[in-house]
């Protein structure tokens, strides 16, 4: 058994930095709006109880969260899709797949580095979850340090970009 968690271990760590390192360049050029990035913290946040689940064996909290969410998380699913198709167009799908897969995997790799107190932990975070209502699922991923773990920044607002000033002075030249 030792030798198959050390092994797993080693597994998860291979594919964590293989993950990392095939991230894309692109990626960092990516940004979303508010709304987008709501998108993306519920999808950190379902993406973290998801593997508490099958780490864990909390399938039962993890069905209840799902349930208990599932109109919220379904919008912003829908907005997620969305913002991979903006920024990706007809390779939208692979995109967003092999996002959700590191995501999936960075989850997996804290929970083989925390060992028997990621679990404890998470039993917390499903207790704390059902306390919230579907409609503050945003106050929720906050609450839990669920906000900006997906690594993509937020776009700037068009009104916050000055405008460049391309008159030029005679008296400049």
């Amino acid at each position: 058994m030792r030798l198959q968690r050390s092994f797993l271990r080693g597994l998860a760590l291979g594919v964590a930095g293989l993950t990392l390192m095939a991230a894309s360049p692109a990626s960092a050029l990516m940004c979303a709006s508010p709304s987008e990035q709501s998108a993306l913290d519920a999808r950190v946040l379902q993406t973290e109880l998801m593997v508490a689940a099958l780490t864990c064996g909390q399938q039962i909290n993890y069905n209840a969260f799902v349930t208990k969410f599932r109109a919220a998380l379904t919008v912003r699913g829908q907005r997620l899709r969305h913002l991979f198709e903006r920024e990706y167009g007809v390779s939208a799908t692979r995109r967003l797949d092999h996002f959700m897969t590191r995501l999936a995997n960075e989850a997996s790799y804290r929970s083989l580095m925390q060992g028997t107190s990621y679990c404890t932990a998470t039993e917390a975070q499903f207790a704390f979850a059902m306390q919230y209502e579907p409609r503050e699922l945003e106050s929720l991923t906050s609450s839990l340090g669920s906000s900006g773990q997906h690594g993509i920044g937020t776009c700037a607002a068009s009104a916050d970009i000055a405008p460049l000033n391309f008159n030029i002075d005679a008296k400049t030249r």
